[in-house]
C-alpha cells in the first residue's frame, strides 16, 4: 500500500474492541502520551476511544487483528494502559506474535481458520501477557488493589457501629464505585456486606465478654455495634458463633462480675 497517515480523533463511545497491528516498515504512532517510533514488524495496540495518528512514510504492508475487550481482559487486566505504548517485547516474542498474526490473516483465505480462531487468539494473548509492560501493569494493578482493599477494610472497621452504614457510604468516602468495592474484596471470598457483618459480630463478641460492659443489655450491645434490632443480632450471632449471645456471655464473663442494673437483662 502507498504511504499514509491515519488519524483517529477519538470516540466518546466506549469501544469493546482493541486493534493489534504492525507494518513491515518503520512508522510513527502518536497519542497524547507522546510519539512512539515503531520498528518494522513491531506491534502496537490501539482503540477507537484513544486519539492517535499512525504515519508510514513509504509503501508498506500492514497486518491487524481485532480482539474483543472481554476476551483480552482475561489475560491483560488493563489493556487500555497498553494503547499506543512501547510493549517492550523481546525480539523473539515479537517475532512469534507476528507469525501468529500472519497465520490469522492466511487462515481465512484457505477456509481453515474459523474453527480454531478463538484458540489462536487465546494463545496470542497468553504470549502478549508475558510482555514486560503488561506484567508491570498487572503488578501495579495488584498493588493498587491491595492498597484499596486495606483502605476499604479500615474504613469499615472504624465505622461499623454507624447505623445503616452502606457500601454507598464507603464508596463515596473513598471515591470509588460499589462495584469496585465488590471486586477488590472478592479475593477474600467475602462480599462487602459480609465483611461489615463480621466486623460488627466480632465487636459484639468482645463487648459481651468484657466486664466493663457487664451492666449493658444484649440489646444495647447490639445497637452499639450497628445492628438495627436485637433479634437480627441474635440470629446472626448464632449463625457465626453457633451459640446465642446470652449463652456466650454467661460462659465468658469472669466470676464475681456485678450483675446487670435492675431491669437490664444480660
Amino acid at each position: 500500500m502507498p504511504a499514509l497517515r491515519v488519524t483517529n480523533h477519538g470516540s466518546s463511545r466506549p469501544d469493546p474492541v482493541y486493534q493489534i497491528a504492525f507494518a513491515d516498515h518503520e512508522s510513527l504512532f502518536a497519542t497524547e502520551h507522546g510519539t512512539l517510533r515503531l520498528a518494522a514488524a513491531e506491534l502496537v495496540i490501539s482503540n477507537a476511544a484513544v486519539p492517535a495518528e499512525w504515519t508510514v512514510d513509504q509503501p508498506y504492508t500492514a497486518v491487524a487483528i481485532h480482539i474483543e475487550e472481554r476476551l483480552i481482559r482475561r489475560h491483560i487486566p488493563d489493556p487500555m494502559a497498553l494503547v499506543g505504548m512501547n510493549l517492550e517485547l523481546p525480539t523473539a516474542l515479537n517475532d512469534i506474535l507476528v507469525r501468529i498474526m500472519n497465520t490469522c490473516v492466511a487462515g481465512p483465505r484457505l477456509g481453515e481458520f474459523s474453527a480454531t480462531s478463538r484458540n489462536v487468539a487465546c494463545a496470542f494473548l497468553n504470549l502478549l501477557a508475558m510482555s514486560p509492560r503488561a506484567l508491570a501493569r498487572e503488578k501495579r494493578a495488584e498493588r493498587n488493589a491491595d492498597f484499596r482493599r486495606a483502605q476499604i477494610k479500615t474504613f469499615i472497621q472504624e465505622n461499623y457501629a454507624r447505623p445503616g452504614l452502606s457500601m454507598e457510604d464507603v464508596a463515596a468516602h473513598l471515591g470509588v464505585t460499589t462495584r469496585y468495592i465488590h471486586r477488590v474484596l472478592a479475593p477474600d471470598g467475602l462480599t462487602p456486606s459480609e465483611y461489615l457483618r463480621r466486623c460488627r459480630l466480632s465487636a459484639a463478641r468482645r463487648l459481651l465478654s468484657s466486664p466493663t460492659f457487664a451492666d449493658h443489655s444484649i440489646t444495647e450491645i447490639a445497637f452499639a455495634c450497628g445492628f438495627a434490632s436485637s433479634s437480627h443480632f441474635s440470629t446472626e450471632f448464632r449463625k457465626r458463633f453457633d451459640r446465642s449471645p446470652r449463652s456466650y456471655r454467661q460462659s465468658t464473663l469472669p466470676e464475681g462480675v456485678p450483675p446487670a442494673a435492675p431491669g437490664r437483662a444480660r
